[in-house]
């Protein structure tokens, strides 16, 4: 199969509803996977298309929240196995349609087998992300019981990085010991606050109402 040992393709079409027959995902994805005949490389490729995403999550508990179609990327390569060392890189995104929410991640590595009964995972991770409808809290009028609650989201712009360190040691064919660490550090910075209104209109704009600089104020560092 000229330069490969093993490739294919695949085209997947996946629909999602929730118990109240709500349709929550709808989506086409196409996948193409490889494995090379002179260096064993290793190649994992996917791109789906949603044009129908509802979370019912987003919100901690509130309405459901729908989003722009969007396009999800996977990647994933790395050279032979077989080898004592060999190195792997992945990469997930999702990008949306409206050009306001996007996540990005990276994750190179490095596995080592050290004699027969060692061995070693070493990674890095990466992720930028921007998101225009991160929840922030929910609000409510004491006074008022019987006024809904508020949920007010915000544009998130988010970096993330960690390290990930994985030693297995293989004491006999059914026993082995393992230490994971995986320490990261994660900054985040949020404006363009918004309370949530029709959240599942078709039309992005009116899923939400972003608050003037005059409906915001501070008090001892809070909003």
């Amino acid at each position: 199969m000229g330069p490969f040992r093993a490739a294919g393709i695949t085209l997947t079409q996946r629909n999602v509803w929730n118990y109240g027959g709500k349709s929550m995902d709808n989506n086409l994805a196409v996948r193409f996977r490889s494995l090379t005949i002179k260096r064993r490389i290793e190649m994992d490729l996917k791109e789906a298309f949603s044009w129908n995403t509802v979370d019912s999550r987003m919100l901690r508990g509130g309405y459901d929240l729908r989003y722009n179609p969007n396009f999800t990327h996977t990647f994933s390569m790395n050279s032979d196995r077989a080898k004592r060392v060999f190195l792997k890189v992945d990469y997930d995104g999702k990008h949306f349609l409206d050009g306001e929410t996007r996540y990005n991640q990276i994750r190179p590595s490095l596995t080592f087998r050290i004699g027969n009964h060692i061995h070693l995972v070493t990674q890095f991770n990466y992720a930028w992300n921007k998101d225009n409808l991160q929840y922030v809290a929910t609000v409510s009028d004491a006074q008022q019981a019987d006024v809904p609650e508020s949920y007010i989201m915000g544009r998130m712009r988010q970096e993330t990085y960690g390290f990930t360190f994985r030693l297995q040691g293989n004491i006999t064919p059914d026993l082995s010991i393992q230490y994971y660490g995986s320490p990261f550090t994660s900054v985040a910075q949020y404006d363009r606050f918004k309370y949530a209104t029709n959240t599942l209109a078709s039309n992005y704009s009116d899923r939400f109402q972003e608050f003037t600089p005059d409906e915001i104020n501070s008090t001892d560092g809070n909003l």
